[in-house]
């Protein structure tokens, strides 16, 4: 039992890491030319639903980096939850 303990932990921490890493990523990506990223919260919904594979499309990047970026970050999302 104190062994999946660990692991789930060990999955929150680097979920929780690579959700403040991406967020904060694509907020200095996308906030210069991109409105919907206007603050770094809209940035962490983006990342959540990012992440979860959720992607309601409602805070979409415009940029080649953002998007190129939210493509690794989907991907990791299907990769850190499977």
């Amino acid at each position: 039992v104190w062994y999946k303990r660990q692991e789930l932990g060990a999955t929150c921490g680097i979920a929780g890491l690579v959700l403040l890493m991406a967020s904060a990523t694509m907020y200095y990506i996308e906030s210069p030319t991109n409105e919907q990223f206007s603050n770094m919260f809209m940035s962490m919904w983006w990342a959540t639903s990012t992440l979860t594979t959720v992607g309601y499309g409602d805070i979409v990047p415009i940029t080649p980096l953002g998007r190129c970026l939210g493509s690794i970050i989907a991907f990791l999302g299907v990769g850190l939850f499977v």
